[in-house]
């Protein structure tokens, strides 16, 4: 087993090791910090959707879309896969 200052990684991680008996006291001993929130911020990866010009199907993919971003959708991603949510109401995990 490592030890380190410092690490990079993705935060849906750390929710996941929270809820993994065997990982929880490692997820314990470390600390998430988002640098310079001030001017600079931090890097950030984002999930998005984006339906093209040329979609074959463009009817069945804005209905996609829209349940993606509906309430109970927006809920499950959060909780289940630890990200965060795009819709303002919906709770963080």
């Amino acid at each position: 087993e490592g030890l380190c200052d410092v690490a990079l990684g993705n935060s849906y991680y750390f929710g996941k090791m929270l809820q993994d008996s065997k990982q929880k006291a490692w997820a314990d001993a470390v600390h998430i910090n988002f640098p310079n929130q001030t001017n600079r911020g931090a890097h950030l990866n984002v999930s998005g959707v984006v339906m093209t010009k040329y979609a074959k199907n463009p009817e069945n993919a804005l209905k996609l879309i829209e349940f993606m971003t509906d309430n109970k959708a927006q809920n499950m991603y959060a909780s289940m896969n630890m990200e965060y949510p795009v819709k303002s109401g919906v709770a963080l995990s």
